[in-house]
């Protein structure tokens, strides 16, 4: 039992170790992160927290990056649950709130990607507010467990 213990400790640890959050004026990402993907797999999605430490709200307009297209969308589920995936302009971070972009949720679609991206490696990526303007960030590439989609190719 307490070689399981350690052995979740140091887990828990070298989890936190590789985590890492992007901090400009009242605005913090936290934990970017995507999947690895496959040989020849195009696409993935992104994922992370904004936390909103100031008095008015922000507002998230673009994303870029380097390595392929990316894109802010939004997955719906209708009536009949089937999920659709949509592009939206803008999405708002209220004051003193936090957003969080998730699976079956909002995301950061990546498409057209020029290179697998694989675990351990880092993905830069430009986030565009209204307000706060340009936040450089990492995406940390991690396994599908980390809950990235895998949209094939």
């Amino acid at each position: 039992m307490k070689r399981l213990t350690l052995t979740l400790a140091a887990l828990a640890f070298a989890t936190a170790a590789t985590a890492q959050d992007f901090t400009k004026g009242a605005l913090t990402i936290v934990d970017p992160h995507a999947a690895a993907t496959t040989p020849g797999q195009l696409s993935d999605a992104g994922f992370l927290k904004i936390v909103n430490n100031g008095d008015t709200p922000d507002y998230l307009t673009g994303v870029s990056g380097d390595f392929g297209t990316l894109m802010l969308h939004q997955t719906t589920v209708d009536a009949n649950g089937v999920a659709k995936m949509t592009h939206i302009e803008s999405l708002e971070i209220p004051a003193h709130g936090s957003v969080e972009l998730k699976h079956a949720s909002y995301h950061i679609m990546m498409m057209q990607l020029k290179h697998p991206l694989n675990k351990g490696d880092k993905a830069e990526a430009t986030l565009t507010f209204k307000n706060a303007g340009d936040i450089k960030i990492e995406f940390a590439i991690g396994d599908g467990a980390m809950g990235g989609m895998n949209m094939g190719g």
